[in-house]
């Protein structure tokens, strides 16, 4: 028998799971990098048909089995994670690249600070941190096969492309957060973490109260966007 134990971050789970989830998505790529097109193909479609079930059911799955803490309107997919889940099997399906531009960015930035600063509350093999690392590790896997697997990477111009997107949505997003919460009982909405901090412990509890923390969280953002595009303007020069 598995003792439950709370959830330590950086604790042994933690970084178990960090590592076994980072070395599939890059590995299981690596593999499929020189397969015939046909192999390739199917096994994108096969993922991003997952991806697209798995983020459609996870509202569903969390409102069943905790309603208390995960109330429908909650979980809904509108997160970064969540939408970078559905533009990594966007491109998969239509091979158009601002999926997979949007994809990189925000899978990566946003799953960075998901997974290294989770909102779970207990260790392995708690339900809930399977489902959490489950749903973010399948978008790693869905970024790597995309870059690695069908040899995509982004440029410069990718960083701007994918703010013209990333503002808007914010705004949207944020008329989402009030519309539902005017409406629902509890204010259960907080996409993109607006209304009030992430439940977990965070970088975002050094920053000011909610909604001044947002000037932070955008500036973060879109640091966090360069950083990421870094390595490749270091090779681009080296070359």
């Amino acid at each position: 028998m598995f003792e439950i134990k709370p959830f330590q971050i950086f604790g042994s789970d933690h970084l178990s799971v960090l590592v076994f989830i980072l070395s599939l998505a890059i590995l299981i790529p690596y593999l499929l990098r020189h397969q015939p097109e046909k192999i390739k193909s199917r096994f994108g479609n096969g993922l991003a048909f997952l991806l697209i079930v798995n983020e459609i059911a996870k509202p569903f799955i969390y409102s069943s089995i905790w309603p208390e803490d995960f109330p429908f309107l909650k979980m809904l997919p509108m997160h970064f994670c969540h939408l970078a889940s559905f533009s990594a099997a966007f491109y998969m399906l239509t091979r158009k690249r601002i999926f997979f531009e949007i994809a990189f960015f925000w899978g990566i930035g946003g799953g960075l600070m998901a997974n290294t600063q989770p909102d779970v509350k207990f260790d392995f093999p708690h339900l809930h941190f399977l489902l959490f690392f489950f749903s973010h590790g399948l978008m790693w896997l869905g970024i790597g096969y995309i870059s690695i697997g069908l040899d995509n990477r982004p440029t410069l111009k990718s960083i701007t492309d994918v703010l013209k997107v990333t503002f808007p949505v914010l705004f949207l997003v944020y008329l989402i957060n009030l519309i539902i919460n005017y409406f629902a009982e509890g204010s259960p909405a907080n996409y993109w973490f607006m209304m009030q901090r992430p439940a977990g412990q965070s970088i975002v509890d050094l920053m000011p109260d909610p909604p001044f923390h947002y000037i932070f969280f955008i500036l973060l953002g879109v640091t966090m966007f360069y950083v990421i595009y870094l390595p490749f303007y270091i090779r681009d020069k080296l070359k």
